[in-house]
């Protein structure tokens, strides 16, 4: 899920239309549903029926989530085409 939201971030960047708010702000309000879904529901089910395995992989996902949402945040390229 992550791989294809990175995927979904590189072809709003990669677009060759000038940027607008359908091609730029909707389609990043889209990028990342899929891994977004996923992490909600995780999270749900650690926080109402943990144990030490949900807790292992909370501890392993929990980074590569950050990881995600930083090279989106701090995506220079991408923060150009929100600002034009």
């Amino acid at each position: 899920a992550i791989a294809r939201g990175k995927q979904e971030i590189e072809a709003i960047k990669a677009n060759p239309e000038a940027p607008n708010f359908t091609n730029t702000f909707d389609a990043l309000e889209r990028a990342g549903e899929l891994v977004n879904r996923i992490a909600e529901i995780f999270f749900n089910l650690n926080s109402a029926e943990t144990n030490d395995e949900i807790q292992a992989l909370a501890q392993e996902i929990s980074p590569l989530l950050t990881d995600y949402s930083n090279d989106i945040l701090l995506d220079g390229a991408l923060f150009e085409r929100i600002q034009a």
